[in-house]
């Protein structure tokens, strides 16, 4: 509210001296209840200021008015209207009761609406619209002339603030009301918009069944090129599920084979071929064969190729050259692939990559099983006769040792995926077993990295003739990679054997400290049952013991579990005086730490640790015990101290 509404608000009443006390009070009393209560919100210094000057000019000076306003500008609140009442209150004694009444922090607002209201009611002289008890209001019922005028101003100014305030919300209320119906309708619309989807899908598939491609087909003359073809394919029509739709689309491209003139040597017709054999498409495969045209062409499947980007129903994106063999081992297609090398295929073509039709029969992670193994897509994940077409490609001749990309056999592919069945079939024919791909590992290391339920099986089949202590670029055997890929089942298998479980990577790891390392209870107590050596050290210089020691002091904070150290301290000669190349045994890395425990230092003792034992300084266990000052192992180091004591004492 600006100075102009304030003044309109209020009557025309001259502020007298000789005003009676009562009148005075009642006059105090509204002032305080309408400025400090009710006007908080909207009522300035400024405002007060120039509705004073107004009403008492002969009281104000312009020096206090100017100095006011200027502080009013930058505090802006009721503070500084109470300053202002202040300063003037040495003109009149008015003003000073007046200024008692504002600083008042008891006024409560309740009061004032009570007040208000009761004057309305005596004004409208409907007393019975007010029922609340006035007895603390008596006195100003007296004589309310002067200031009646001025309170009933006050009440129809809050009345209309209040007024504005409630339309204010209630617009609010109709728009918060009007976003929730719009938010509604938006959820409505995006249900009715998957519906439609659906019901178009279905209709596509419907649309499909009656689709007229042969006889567009037939129309089109031998000059038809793959583009023209590619025309007439309507890509919503084709997005369909049901098998019929590949068996429709075979009839399809066998008259349109049949009718063009095809040129082998041209990149899209190599492309066709190529998807072709990877979509099982007999019909149309059989036509190009009976043209006598090449068999043994590379091409794509990509998605960028027009008729396997309207025709694959999946993101299909495998960049490297493919052979139309190639392709059919891909899918598994026993039919095509054998039609193929019924039309000399060369069952050996390796493309850029160096990997053959074996190698990508082998590769489940490029397989259709693999893309479709939690879909429902029947018309791709259908069984396959998988072990058909690896026996085709053995008997055609297929390079049982042959190296692809990074150096894997078809062997390998298969232990990394876990193919058991073809792994069977393998170790019959491979004349190699020891074979290491790029990065050193053999096929009985990449079944140990395999997760797969058959995982031990695959394992089983290759210990024999294989390197059974081969070690990869980085020196880990098939035990160490079994254990650091926690492959429990492919580490019993591994144990059974003749394996050297005493083997060093590079880093001086053996299993028994990888093991540790990893914090895997179950490994290392199976490795403590073969009796490893205990006293091997890392290029750090620690054994398996300090490793165990490490370990169960770096856990303080989380849940501690100390059956991997204890059960190391039970093994017999293990090393407990050996320091690593920081000059550290075990014993010192448990008394150092916020997780020394007496048990652990008396059983080390019991079980034959020296005691007298110094570090790189010439500190012994009990100088560790003395310098750690930590809060929370306080009493254990105490008793740690005592029993070292009485140990050397002794």
């Amino acid at each position: 509210m600006n100075i102009e509404e304030t003044e309109s608000a209020l009557p025309n009443i001259e502020c007298s001296r000789d005003m009676s006390k009562t009148s005075q009070a009642k006059f105090n009393r509204a002032l305080r209840n309408a400025i400090y209560g009710t006007f908080t919100e909207f009522i300035h210094a400024e405002t007060i200021v120039h509705m004073m000057r107004k009403r008492c000019p002969n009281l104000l000076l312009d020096r206090d008015i100017e100095a006011v306003r200027k502080k009013s500008e930058i505090e802006g609140n009721l503070k500084a209207s109470e300053e202002l009442l202040a300063r003037l209150a040495r003109y009149d004694n008015w003003f000073s009761r007046l200024i008692d009444c504002l600083m008042d922090d008891e006024v409560k607002q309740s009061h004032v609406a009570k007040i208000l209201l009761k004057i309305q009611a005596e004004l409208l002289q409907e007393p019975e619209k007010f029922q609340g008890d006035d007895s603390d209001l008596a006195e100003f019922y007296d004589d309310y002339s002067i200031s009646i005028g001025l309170e009933i101003e006050l009440m129809r100014v809050c009345m209309k603030y209040e007024n504005v305030k409630m339309e204010k919300e209630r617009h609010e209320s109709k728009l918060e009301n009007q976003i929730k119906e719009t938010e509604k309708q938006a959820k409505t619309n995006k249900k009715l918009s998957v519906l439609l989807k659906e019901t178009q899908k279905e209709n596509n598939s419907l649309k499909w069944t009656n689709y007229t491609i042969n006889s567009q087909l037939r129309a089109s003359t031998s000059k038809t090129t793959i583009n023209e073809f590619c025309t007439h394919c309507q890509p919503e029509a084709m997005l369909t599920t049901q098998r019929q739709f590949l068996c429709d689309l075979d009839d399809a491209l066998e008259n349109f084979v049949d009718q063009a003139e095809i040129k082998s040597t041209d990149k899209s017709w190599q492309d066709l071929l190529v998807f072709i054999s990877f979509s099982d498409l007999e019909k149309t495969l059989k036509v190009w064969i009976s043209k006598k045209l090449d068999v043994n062409c590379f091409g794509t499947l990509k998605r960028n190729f027009l008729i396997p980007q309207i025709l694959i129903p999946f993101p299909c994106v495998i960049p490297e050259m493919l052979t139309p063999l190639m392709a059919a081992s891909l899918n598994r297609s026993s039919k095509t692939l054998a039609r193929l090398l019924e039309a000399n295929a060369n069952v050996n073509a390796a493309n850029d990559l160096g990997d053959t039709a074996l190698i990508y029969l082998c590769q489940e992670s490029k397989s259709i099983q693999h893309w479709f193994k939690n879909t429902c897509n029947q018309m791709i994940s259908q069984s396959r006769e998988s072990i058909s077409c690896l026996t085709n490609l053995i008997q055609a001749g297929a390079e049982m040792d042959g190296t692809g990309n990074k150096g894997m056999t078809a062997l390998m592919h298969c232990a990394l995926n876990g193919n058991a069945k073809f792994i069977k079939i393998l170790v019959e024919k491979v004349t190699n077993m020891k074979i290491q791909s790029e990065d050193g590992r053999t096929a009985l290391m990449y079944a140990s990295c395999c997760l797969e339920e058959e995982s031990a099986t695959c394992a089983s089949y290759l210990l024999t003739d294989s390197d059974l202590n081969a070690v990869d670029n980085v020196g880990n055997t098939a035990l160490l990679h079994s254990i650091l890929n926690k492959n429990v089942h492919v580490f019993r298998v591994l144990l059974k054997s003749q394996i050297d479980i005493n083997v060093q990577n590079k880093d001086g790891f053996s299993p028994l400290m990888v093991a540790v390392e990893q914090d895997l209870g179950e490994f290392v107590g199976e490795l403590l049952k073969l009796n490893p050596q205990l006293k091997l050290q890392n290029k750090d210089g620690d054994t398996a013991l300090i490793l165990a020691a490490k370990k169960y002091a770096q856990k303080y904070g989380h849940v501690r579990n100390s059956d991997i150290l204890e059960a190391m301290i039970m093994v017999s000669d293990v090393g407990f005086d050996i320091i690593n190349n920081k000059g550290k045994s075990a014993m010192m890395i448990i008394i150092e730490s916020d997780a020394a425990e007496i048990n652990l230092v008396q059983k080390m003792t019991e079980n034959g640790a020296d005691l007298n034992v110094t570090d790189l300084e010439g500190r012994t266990a009990l100088q560790y015990a003395r310098s750690n000052t930590s809060t929370l192992v306080r009493d254990e180091i105490q008793l740690i101290i005592k029993f070292i004591k009485r140990q050397i004492s002794n």
